[in-house]
């Protein structure tokens, strides 16, 4: 009898924590899947510039290497852009030339 006992109990302690792994497993898919839990979409993009500059969008061509930026600017002249480059740098200053 306490064989039987201690097999019942055994199977009844595998099946209840089974749900709750299966539960779990659940729901990490699902955030996964929404993309919660997608450190690529967690990394905001941003286009920053100096003070006089804005950047009101951007887009980076996959694979082709273009650059297309929608920006402004507020400093009282007409500029003329002669060169861009890109960085992963955190903090890429952009550098009068």
């Amino acid at each position: 009898m306490n064989i039987r006992t201690r097999g019942q109990s055994a199977i009844e302690f595998l099946i209840s924590n089974g749900w709750a792994i299966l539960i779990v497993i659940i729901l990490l898919a699902t955030l996964f899947y929404i993309g919660v839990l997608n450190p690529q979409k967690q990394q905001p993009n941003i286009c920053a510039f100096s003070p006089g500059f804005s950047c009101y969008s951007f887009r980076v061509g996959n694979g082709s290497g273009s650059l297309e930026l929608d920006m402004g600017q507020a400093i009282g002249k007409s500029i003329t852009v002669t060169g861009i480059s890109c960085s992963q740098n955190e903090s890429a200053a952009m550098q009068q030339g």
